[in-house]
């Protein structure tokens, strides 16, 4: 109730009403703060990337853990919220999902996000090599099932490490949310469906049909032997696709599509 009060009280103070556009619902749990905190496993040499740092509650408790916090925030009508933060945050007003790309000097990354953003969150993960965990408060629906996402399992293990109930937010959003621990999958501990959707999501500008392709040359290279091109194609053709998916990015792909396309050329 405590941290309740006081961020109703500073909203009140600067008069900000939270955004139902942004998605904003501000954590007020100490409890859901300290679980957050602990399950990023932050060491003093470590910097972590935080995306949406709200009333700042969270922040100053990473920058305790951290060696730098790199906090950022879309909504500037928070800056008088965020005053005073320790010297060791970085505190950047802008849209993460366009600031992620161009940093690489972070380890971790901790998110309080909607299921429009963790999605296109773990396409940049994807890539983002640098990032070993990254613990997200994201809706309960969008933790259990992601696990199933034939790209995303190919790139992450993921372990929901609890449940948060609404009541933990201001103001009180309209889902049951979880705190989701992601880390990167190693190449090694693949299975050939995982290594060839891997290579699927790598070449996703490309036609399908290329891309499946030397995605299969690609496993065949993994287990120390050689499939030709003319191979590869034929064993595409098996699959029995129209023209028009065959043509398609694999970015645009139905992925229960792709799922099943996986599945069909490593059985």
């Amino acid at each position: 109730m405590k941290l309740l009060q006081e961020t109703q009280r500073m909203l009140t103070k600067y008069a900000i009403s939270p955004k139902i556009i942004l998605h904003q619902n501000f954590c007020v749990d100490e409890k859901v703060i300290d679980a957050v905190v602990a399950a990023a496993e932050l060491k003093k040499t470590e910097t972590v990337f935080e995306i949406g740092a709200g009333t700042g509650l969270l922040t100053k408790r990473l920058a305790e853990h951290a060696k730098k916090v790199i906090a950022v925030e879309k909504d500037e009508r928070l800056a008088p919220l965020l005053h005073g933060l320790p010297k060791n945050v970085e505190l950047l007003f802008a849209d993460a999902l366009q600031v992620l790309p161009a940093r690489k000097d972070f380890n971790k990354i901790i998110a309080n996000i909607p299921y429009q953003i963790a999605e296109p969150l773990l396409k940049i993960l994807c890539t983002a090599l640098q990032v070993e965990r990254a613990v997200l408060m994201v809706p309960r629906k969008f933790a259990v099932h992601v696990a199933e996402h034939p790209f995303f399992s190919a790139f992450f293990d993921f372990k929901i490490v609890a449940e948060v109930p609404g009541e933990a937010f201001y103001p009180l959003p309209k889902v049951v949310s979880a705190i989701l621990v992601v880390t990167q999958k190693k190449e090694t501990e693949m299975d050939d469906s995982g290594f060839l959707a891997r290579q699927l999501f790598l070449q996703k500008d490309k036609k399908l049909k290329n891309a499946l392709r030397e995605g299969l040359i690609a496993v065949a290279e993994k287990k120390g032997k050689k499939l030709s091109k003319k191979e590869a194609k034929k064993r595409v053709d098996e699959l029995n696709l129209s023209e028009e998916v065959l043509e398609e990015q694999v970015g645009r792909v139905n992925l229960i599509t792709v799922k099943e396309m996986v599945r069909k050329l490593v059985c």
